[in-house]
């Protein structure tokens, strides 16, 4: 999700999918978001919560905020 983000903005960490992530459509609030949600989730992780669950739930959540 970083390279979302630096897109525009600085060198990309994987410049060999820029093509591809142009194509992606994120607004920044919604890439805030996900980023908020994935702390969120890290601390859940960290309390012995359901893996499989919290994944789940967070790429319904990232499909959502992303318009292909």
């Amino acid at each position: 999700m970083g390279d979302v983000f630096l897109l525009e903005q600085a060198e990309l960490y994987n410049p060999d999918l820029k093509s591809r992530l142009i194509k992606i459509k994120i607004s920044e609030k919604n890439l805030y978001a996900m980023f908020e949600e994935s702390k969120k989730i890290q601390r859940k992780i960290n309390s012995n919560a359901n893996l499989r669950l919290l994944a789940e739930s967070y790429f319904l959540k990232l499909r959502q905020s992303i318009e292909v």
